[in-house]
């Protein structure tokens, strides 16, 4: 047995009246449009990841995001410095850990037990290890013991 959207709207509105039809149907924009939001984010990021990893120049980088993404030049530079400095060497970590042998689980243990997020966003020059990522593995676990 098959309703139609507009019979549901309509139940709703006999149940809850038309102020009770109007709130959840406010409800139901807000969310929609939380999640355009949050899927444009995530869209921007995936673009910069593809740009950065690509060995796009970091200035066309910022253009190509303001010109295609319509977001400001400091909006399209720190898309940029997220990328650079904490999800890309993220990705150089766990790939590494993979060639290691880790399983899916042991590296998302790492990740977590070693902080690596959180030390990537308070770091000015951790990320410049992603070049070596055994040296990258040994800088987050070291500095994790000084973590308090």
């Amino acid at each position: 047995m098959s309703t139609s959207k507009e019979e549901i709207w309509k139940n709703i509105k006999v149940f809850f009246g038309d102020a009770g039809h109007e709130a959840l149907h406010s409800v139901i924009n807000d969310e929609v449009e939380a999640a355009l939001v949050d899927e444009r984010i995530n869209e921007i990021a995936r673009a910069t990841a593809a740009l950065y990893e690509a060995k796009v120049e970091e200035k066309v980088i910022i253009q190509l995001l303001h010109d295609h993404w319509k977001i400001d030049k400091s909006q399209a530079t720190e898309a940029l410095q997220v990328e650079k400095t904490v999800e890309s060497p993220m990705r150089v970590l766990r790939t590494h850990l993979q060639s290691q042998g880790y399983k899916n689980i042991d590296i998302i243990k790492f990740m977590r037990n070693n902080n690596v997020r959180k030390q990537l966003e308070n770091s000015l020059t951790l990320w410049k290890l992603s070049d070596s990522p055994a040296k990258l593995m040994k800088a987050v676990e070291e500095n994790n013991k000084h973590i308090v």
